[in-house]
C-alpha cells in the first residue's frame, strides 16, 4: 500500500519492566514502533468479545518462501471464530492505551510448546540475518520479529521458555492459549509510505488470557434466529470461557471447517502441539480466511472504511471508532436445551433455569460454571460456594473423567485429589510412583503411603 507521507513522528519506546507504562515489549521492529503497533496490550486493555463469521471463499494458502513446496488453493468452506476486540464507550475505543494501535485477538485454541513446535516456528518466523545462517531466502519483504515474539505472553510480557528435552516430541505440559495476532508497520523511501500487515501466532499464558476474559460473556440464542417469533426469541450470555470450554482444544465455534486431526490427538478435547494446532488453521483454509479480515480490520485502523483519524492532519493523532461500522453482536446457535428448565447445583436452591425468579421476577441464568470441573452451573457465585463440599466428591469425579478423555500428561495428588502437570508434582523418592502437590501432602499422606511404598 502507498500513499502521500504525513506528518507522524515514531513512537517512543520504552521497553517492559523500565517504569515507562509498560507499553512496549523492546521486540518490535522501527517501522511498527512508527505504526504504534506493540507487542503488549498494556495494563489498561479490556476487550469486548464477538462472533466472527469467516463466509465460506476460496483462499490460496501460500507457503514458506524457504520450501520447496508450492502454494496451493482451498475452497474454505467457512466457520465462526471468537474475537477480542478493544472495548469502545461512546463509539471510541477504549480498551487499549491510546497511543498504541488498536489490536483485535482471535482465539486459536489450547495448545503445549514442544521443542519440534519451536523449531518450526523459529523458521517461519527467521529474520533476515537469521535467514542467512540458516542459508535460506527471508519469508517476507519486511523484517518482522522473531520466534521470541510468538514466545511472548501478549498480556504480561513473560517469554515461554523453550522445552529444553532431550527427546524433541516432549513438551513441559505447560498450556497456552493460542491467540492469533495483527501486526502493521510502515517504512518511509523517497517520501513514499509503505505499510506491512502480518498476522502471527501468540502463546498467552493460560492465566493472564482466562483472567482476561473472566468478565465477558456472549449473547448467545436457544432458538434459530429464521425461527424465532416474538414469544421464541430468548436469548442468553454465556461466559466467554464456558463457550470456548464446549468448543473443545480448536476454537472453531459451531459448525468448523472439516479438519482432519492428526492420529495421536483424535479427541476434540485433545491439547495438541502449538505447530500441529497452527497447521491446522492454515490447511483448513481458516488462516487465510482470517488474514482477508484483518486486513479489512487494520484498513479501518488506519483510517479506511469504517474508522477515521482523530485529528485531520493524518495518522499521527491516533485511531477511533466510526459508530455506523460497528455491526451487531452475531447470534451464536448454541445447544441449550440440556440446560433449560433445569434446577441450580445448589441443593439449597430451588432456581431453574429460564423461569422467572419468585424473589426478582428476573430470568434465571445458570451461567456460573464450577471452575474446576466446568460440569455444574449455577445462578449465582454464591450458590456455588454454598454447595462447594457437597459439590466435591462429585466434582473430583468429573475432573478425573475429563482429565482421562483429553489424555493430558497429568498426575492426581495422592492425599487431596487435585489434578497438575506431572512434571510440577513432586514424586515420593522411594517408589516414584506417588505423586503430591506439595510437601505437607506429601508428609500427611506417609503413614497411608508407607505400606505400599516398594523401594525402586
Amino acid at each position: 500500500i502507498h500513499s502521500s507521507i504525513v506528518n507522524m513522528a515514531p513512537a517512543q519506546v520504552s521497553p517492559l519492566g523500565d517504569g515507562g507504562g509498560k507499553l512496549w515489549s523492546g521486540l518490535e521492529t522501527p517501522g511498527m514502533t512508527h505504526a504504534r503497533c506493540s507487542l503488549i496490550l498494556g495494563e489498561k486493555a479490556t476487550f469486548e468479545a464477538r462472533i466472527k463469521p469467516l463466509p465460506p471463499q476460496r483462499v490460496v494458502v501460500y507457503q514458506d518462501k524457504g520450501s520447496n513446496q508450492e502454494n496451493y488453493t482451498v475452497d474454505f468452506s467457512g466457520c465462526t471464530v471468537l474475537q477480542l476486540e478493544p472495548e469502545t464507550v461512546n463509539g471510541k475505543e477504549e480498551g487499549q492505551d491510546a497511543e498504541l494501535m488498536p489490536v483485535t485477538l482471535t482465539v486459536g485454541g489450547r495448545c503445549h510448546l514442544t521443542r519440534d513446535s519451536y523449531q518450526e516456528f523459529r523458521v517461519m518466523m527467521r529474520t533476515p540475518e537469521q535467514a542467512a545462517q540458516m542459508n535460506m531466502p527471508p519469508n517476507g519483504n519486511f523484517e518482522w520479529p522473531d520466534v521470541q515474539s510468538c514466545m511472548l505472553c501478549p498480556v504480561c510480557g513473560k517469554e515461554a521458555a523453550p522445552p529444553s528435552s532431550s527427546s524433541s516430541s516432549k513438551s513441559d505440559n505447560t498450556e497456552y492459549w493460542m491467540l492469533f495476532y495483527p501486526i502493521l508497520q510502515m517504512k518511509v523511501e523517497n517520501h513514499k509510505m509503505t505499510v506491512g500487515t502480518r498476522t502471527i501466532c501468540r502463546l498467552g499464558c493460560r492465566e493472564c488470557f482466562e483472567k482476561l476474559v473472566s468478565d465477558l460473556a456472549l449473547k448467545v440464542s436457544s432458538v434459530p434466529p429464521d425461527l424465532q417469533t416474538s414469544s421464541t426469541a430468548l436469548s442468553w450470555s454465556l461466559p466467554v470461557l464456558e463457550v470456548l470450554e464446549d468448543a473443545g482444544s480448536v476454537s472453531f465455534l459451531g459448525e468448523g471447517p472439516p479438519i482432519r486431526r492428526p492420529p495421536s490427538f483424535p479427541s476434540p478435547e485433545d491439547v495438541m502441539d502449538a505447530w500441529t494446532l497452527y497447521s491446522m488453521w492454515e490447511q483448513s483454509g481458516a488462516w487465510e480466511a482470517l488474514q482477508h479480515d484483518y486486513r479489512d480490520i487494520l484498513s479501518r485502523s488506519m483510517g479506511g472504511a469504517g474508522m477515521e483519524p482523530k485529528e485531520k492532519g493524518g495518522i499521527d493523532g491516533g485511531w477511533k471508532a466510526n459508530p455506523d461500522s460497528i455491526n451487531e453482536q452475531p447470534m451464536l446457535e448454541l445447544k441449550l436445551a440440556d440446560r433449560f428448565g433445569k434446577n441450580c447445583d445448589n441443593p439449597a436452591c430451588d432456581r431453574v433455569h429460564g423461569r422467572s425468579c419468585s424473589v426478582t421476577g428476573e430470568r434465571v441464568k445458570l451461567h456460573v460454571p464450577c471452575e474446576a470441573c466446568k460440569g455444574a452451573h449455577y445462578c449465582s457465585v454464591e450458590c456455588r460456594s454454598m454447595s462447594a463440599t457437597e459439590h466435591k466428591a462429585q466434582c473430583l469425579a468429573r475432573q478425573e473423567e475429563v482429565h482421562k478423555k483429553r489424555g493430558r500428561q497429568e498426575a492426581q495428588c495422592n492425599t487431596c485429589k487435585v489434578w497438575l502437570p506431572y512434571s510440577s508434582m513432586k514424586k515420593c523418592s522411594r517408589c516414584k510412583k506417588a505423586t503430591y502437590c506439595s510437601v505437607d501432602c506429601q508428609k500427611n499422606d506417609w503413614k497411608q503411603h508407607k505400606p505400599s511404598c516398594v523401594k525402586t
